[in-house]
């Protein structure tokens, strides 16, 4: 005899609603990671080593990864005392893994950088500019990094990749809050060798036709700061939202994006409002930052859907990620909850060939992702999908 339908997806959209995993096997990330600092804070510094390198071993390649060789980096100087083995594995981070996590990129890169002149190893400072340089493209702060390429290069000699890396900065970072002042920094490093005097005189030429004018987009966020610090949230999200539209994928834009969404959710707990500005604020960034400003906007974006039960919107979300961040460690989270999304609707496990979908976007994630935060669940999701069609074709009979 059939299941009365309503009863087979009441069952299945609670059982959605509250998993019945208590909790990941000891072979996942998070479980490996949390016996990792288990032992880290018992003191037990090789045990917990031990843990990290299981990680390596059994979800290579992705964000657990990345994290588990930074944690053994940190170990390495702060409890071993032994720079040389932590610069080795932040090197591994970075030539391997340097898109898994731009955080821990960025973190990893930082203490390359505090470390080549303790070690006297210019090599790691080259390295940790390029890989943020490449990993980092929503930063604000890149001409700082450019700056620090082309100090590499003056060093090294190399004239031609000093003239290119000063043409990159002036090309990709003129808008940065801090372009100028890094900029004229340029000019005594370039100065400090002969070789690169006429360079220096080139960029001193730029500087001065740049014009000196206040930035339009800090005058502005000046503006909605005002806004804020008054306690007119309304006017701050008009103003962050006029941001978007005159200064798009500007850092200021971002800035007063990510902070007006925390307004819209609290007070004024206006689900829709914040989630048209987190949908804003990702489409701003043209890339991760070191605050991790792209990975809030798309979970909160996402999140923001699921509460308004915005199916159409949680799609979206996953879409743009997957399509403009793939490699961004929100995406893989952003992806599952719109696949959640699709359960909170009864509706949806009387379907069976939308649940065929959403087997198939399941697996979609999981071949895209095999080893990511998203993994388990993604997982249990396949399975009741996987169920649900089951029970109802023997309903059927």
């Amino acid at each position: 005899m059939r299941l009365a339908p309503i009863l087979i997806a009441t069952i299945l959209y609670c059982s959605v609603a509250a998993p019945s995993i208590a909790g990941p096997p000891l072979s996942s990330g998070d479980a490996l990671t949390a016996a990792a600092q288990a032992a880290e804070a018992a003191g037990n510094i090789p045990k917990a080593l031990t843990y990290y390198q299981t990680i390596l071993k059994r979800l290579p390649g992705g964000v657990y990864a990345a994290r588990a060789l930074r944690a053994t980096a940190v170990l390495q100087i702060n409890k071993l005392n032994d720079p040389e083995a932590a610069c080795k594995t932040d090197q591994q981070l970075l030539s391997q893994l340097p898109e898994a996590d731009p955080a821990v990129t960025y973190q990893a890169a930082m203490d390359l950088i505090a470390q080549s002149d303790k070690l006297k190893r210019p090599e790691l400072k080259c390295q940790a500019y390029s890989v943020m340089l490449k990993v980092l493209t929503g930063s604000p702060n890149r001409s700082s990094w450019y700056l620090g390429l082309v100090q590499c290069a003056v060093s090294a000699g190399d004239q031609t990749a000093a003239s290119n890396l000063v043409d990159r900065m002036f090309a990709e970072c003129s808008n940065e809050p801090g372009f100028r002042s890094n900029a004229e920094a340029l000019i005594p490093v370039l100065r400090a060798a002969s070789a690169f005097h006429g360079l220096a005189d080139g960029t001193q030429r730029r500087l001065t036709a740049l014009p000196d004018t206040p930035d339009p987009a800090a005058a502005a966020f000046a503006q909605y700061q005002m806004l804020a610090a008054a306690k007119d949230y309304k006017g701050a999200i008009a103003q962050a939202q006029a941001m978007a539209i005159a200064y798009p994928q500007d850092s200021y834009t971002t800035q007063a994006l990510i902070n007006a969404q925390g307004y819209a959710e609290s007070p004024l707990k206006d689900w829709m409002l914040n989630r048209d500005l987190c949908r804003l604020a990702a489409m701003s960034m043209k890339g991760p930052d070191e605050s991790g400003n792209l990975h809030l906007a798309l979970l909160y974006w996402v999140r923001a859907c699921g509460f308004l039960k915005d199916v159409p919107g949680a799609d979206e979300a996953a879409n743009y990620a997957f399509a403009h961040f793939p490699t961004c460690s929100a995406t893989q989270g952003v992806m599952m909850q719109a696949l959640t999304a699709h359960c909170q609707n009864p509706s949806f496990w009387m379907d069976p060939a939308e649940m065929k979908k959403a087997i198939e976007q399941a697996r979609f994630i999981l071949k895209h992702y095999p080893h990511g935060t998203a993994e388990l669940q993604t997982r249990w999701l396949e399975a009741h999908f996987i169920k649900m069609i089951a029970i109802d074709k023997r309903g059927d009979r």
